[in-house]
């Protein structure tokens, strides 16, 4: 068969699974009501729309996409800027002024700030306590760093601290993770990148990359394709899923090794923040999943902040932006938790920064 021919069956295949699929979620189950609240525009909002407003493809083959440099939007009512280095922050020189502690905070959306005033995210608000601490007297001044990019999973996070991170010459790194973090980023840029075969973000189904981008690109398909995560997490558990996932798995214990790597060569201190589900807190389906991760952090020195312990003391309308998001209180939380942890370990004191 020639490659043209074979070319052809691929994407004719691969279009009659996705049509399947979608006669299967808007006739057969109709979307479940628990879910009513939580628009599947938002979960494609996010995912897709995002990254052709704010990204641009990256040099780096792991990263694939990465910020567009000064760059400003008003995404669904907030205001959105990226500075002349791709960070969602004000500009900060690579060498910080003496007496400086400076923290790095990686993650994904809930880091970055979705739907939130840059202000109002975990990193700011974390420098603000710590800068108005009058208690400390070892350093003049902290810096709280957002490094947050959507979409980012742990593989990409250890590739941006071993490169862009560093840069910065951190004194410490906060790495906030969420439970979809051992899921590859979905990259609208891949099929640019690569050929052959994609996996279908969040699922080990391979489909062309040429389908793939399709899918990234279309306005109707990324609508769909949010209705069909509305089902598919109303029948399965989709977590439970993924962390059975050994490939999936691997992903994050490779990240933490290759941070920690990084952690012991330059003497960084390294705070992982695990951020639950927004789901019912009193009955949380996930706890295990937390344990798992906290377990693997630990091995590698890690410190660990479980923000579900933190959580449960409140109602869910109290947190929430949807069921991946906490809003400015949950980030608030987030920050007395990180700052608390910070001064019962007294991490600043461990740091040999010299000032």
């Amino acid at each position: 068969m020639s490659l043209k021919k074979e070319w052809i069956k691929t994407v004719v295949f691969d279009s009659m699974i996705i049509v399947l699929a979608i006669v299967l979620f808007f006739t057969i189950i109709p979307p479940p009501q628990k879910y009513q609240n939580i628009t599947s525009e938002g979960i494609a909002r996010e995912g897709f729309d995002y990254y052709y407003s704010l990204t641009q493809p990256s040099n780096d083959s792991i990263l694939l996409y990465e910020h567009k440099p000064n760059t400003f939007i008003i995404y669904h009512g907030t205001d959105i800027t990226i500075n002349s280095e791709g960070l969602r922050d004000k500009f900060y020189n690579y060498e910080k002024e003496s007496g400086t502690f400076r923290i790095a905070a990686v993650g994904d959306s809930t880091t970055f700030g979705f739907l939130l005033n840059a202000s109002d995210s975990y990193p700011k608000i974390l420098e603000n306590k710590l800068n108005n601490d009058s208690n400390q007297e070892k350093f003049k001044k902290y810096e709280v760093i957002n490094f947050g990019i959507l979409g980012y999973g742990t593989t990409e996070e250890a590739e941006l601290i071993k490169t862009k991170v560093m840069e910065y010459r951190p004194d410490m790194i906060i790495l906030g993770y969420t439970l979809d973090d051992p899921v590859i980023s979905p990259n609208p840029y891949l099929a640019e990148k690569t050929n052959g075969s994609c996996f279908l973000y969040g699922t080990d189904i391979k489909v062309s990359c040429m389908v793939n981008k399709f899918i990234f690109s279309s306005k109707m398909s990324t609508f769909i394709l949010g209705k069909m995560s509305d089902v598919y997490f109303s029948i399965f558990d989709y977590y439970k899923i993924l962390y059975g996932s050994k490939r999936k798995w691997e992903n994050v214990v490779n990240g933490f090794s290759d941070i920690s790597k990084v952690s012991k060569q330059n003497n960084i201190p390294i705070v992982v923040v695990i951020f639950p589900l927004m789901e019912n807190m009193s009955n949380y389906k996930w706890e295990s999943i937390h344990i798992m991760v906290e377990q693997e952090a630990e091995k590698e020195g890690f410190y660990v902040v479980d923000l579900l312990d933190y959580y449960k003391k409140y109602e869910l309308p109290q947190l929430t932006l949807d069921e991946l998001h906490t809003n400015k209180f949950g980030n608030e939380i987030a920050a007395d938790a990180i700052y608390k942890k910070m001064k019962g370990k007294n991490i600043t004191e461990k740091n040999n920064q010299i000032v």
